[in-house]
């Protein structure tokens, strides 16, 4: 199969350009967005200049994803959608599209709009299978975010589903305890949880997983800990949904004012 990725700016390419967009993703994935944000704003002139303005749509879908990692939805979701129309009608820029789907649907289900971010997520998994078959991490990623999606539209067993085949597919192609994997086995331990009676354990420990993949106080730790709060709450269980809730209080402040420490020292440099 044609690796569609090597014409596009997914790949590493050498420049200055293409080393701000690595550690704008590097800073994405260890949840800094002030540092990765700052880091998309010196690599698109560079990356514009050099490959025209195509290449412009990358830069705006990964600075949607700061705007929705900071909690600001509807610029997110503007971003998100005009990366969408830069690309998605150029034959060389379908893998772009795909990611932008799948930016897309992640906003739409944070807005709470489950109709329109299923029909985005799965517009980019049959995107994605077709350009890279079913085996790929982006068909992973799209999958996890399904799993997310019919947790709130209280589907758990078809959550499940999606959850399972994005482990499974992470398994085959990244190390035991790569964070990818770990996080699809915990989003896969709240499905599971959201099903069960006996969900407090199954709670805890798909934080503890999540913990381990990114930390505690990391926005994908946070989400576990909003779901188990949900779920806690819908049993009619307040001992537990006070454990949560609480736990997510400290580790939102703690996260907000890493975050707002880190704006503090770009500002004073």
């Amino acid at each position: 199969m044609i690796d569609v990725r090597a014409n596009n700016p997914d790949v590493l390419h050498d420049g200055l350009g293409w080393i701000h967009m690595k550690v704008a993703a590097v800073a994405f994935a260890i949840d800094n967005p002030r540092l990765a944000a700052e880091q998309l704003d010196l690599a698109q002139p560079l990356l514009v200049g050099q490959y025209g303005e195509v290449y412009a749509a990358r830069t705006i879908r990964q600075m949607a994803m700061v705007h929705l990692a900071l909690g600001e939805t509807d610029e997110a979701l503007r971003l998100a959608q005009q990366a969408l129309a830069m690309c998605e009608h150029a034959a060389e820029q379908e893998y772009i599209a795909e990611r932008a789907r799948l930016s897309l649907g992640s906003i739409l289900i944070t807005q709470g709009d489950i109709d329109e971010a299923r029909k985005s997520l799965n517009t980019a998994l049959i995107g994605f299978v077709l350009l890279l078959g079913k085996q790929c991490l982006e068909a992973a990623a799209t999958l996890v975010q399904l799993a997310w999606l019919e947790l709130e539209s209280g589907d758990p067993a078809q959550a499940q589903m999606y959850a399972t085949r994005a482990a499974e597919i992470r398994r085959s192609l990244l190390a035991t305890h790569h964070p990818e994997v770990l996080e699809a086995e915990a989003v896969m331990a709240v499905c599971i949880a959201a099903k069960s009676s006996d969900y407090f354990d199954t709670l805890t420990a798909a934080f503890d997983t999540m913990e381990r993949a990114y930390g505690p106080a990391h926005r994908e730790s946070l989400r576990v800990l909003r779901a188990a709060a949900l779920i806690a709450n819908a049993a009619g269980d307040s001992h537990s949904t006070r454990r949560f809730t609480d736990s997510l209080r400290v580790l939102e402040s703690r996260r907000i004012a890493r975050v707002n420490l880190t704006n503090a020292d770009e500002t004073n440099r």
